[in-house]
């Protein structure tokens, strides 16, 4: 079964759109301007709320623009729902090459250490053929205490 919610409207404005997969145990999020960290901090609050934080997660960003504080402030909320929640779910990142994209290197380095597996890719196929690695293996346990 395959839940979609469409965050985004062109009339509207709204950055983020959300599909959820339970099949495959997959969120796919697609970011357009004008996304904020603000909007990728309610995703993360949102998977932990639904109890898919361990689902693997595309998340396309080709065409946000991100910033050295957002990622930051990403990184402290993620910090919290994985103490919380457990070890996430494996992330894979979509950005084109530029000065995102480079943030996001760095973001995934962190990421690492707080979840499954994370990656940046410059397109969602090759986004989605890492993530089906992950489609066999069991998903990860909770975090020891």
């Amino acid at each position: 079964m395959v839940l979609g919610w469409t965050g985004y409207n062109p009339r509207l404005g709204v950055p983020l759109s959300y599909h959820r997969d339970e099949a495959s145990r997959r969120i796919r999020l697609t970011a357009v301007p004008p996304f904020t960290s603000k909007h990728a901090v309610h995703a993360l609050y949102r998977q932990a709320a639904e109890t898919t934080w361990q689902y693997a997660t595309l998340v396309d960003l080709r065409r946000a623009v991100l910033d050295a504080e957002g990622i930051a402030e990403l990184l402290a909320h993620m910090r919290e729902l994985v103490a919380r929640h457990g070890v996430r779910g494996p992330i894979a990142l979509v950005a084109w090459e530029s000065a995102s994209a480079e943030l996001l290197r760095a973001y995934a380095d962190d990421v690492r250490l707080l979840a499954y597996g994370a990656e940046v890719f410059q397109n969602t196929s090759d986004a989605e053929r890492w993530l089906e690695r992950f489609s066999s293996a069991p998903p990860p346990g909770p975090k020891a205490s």
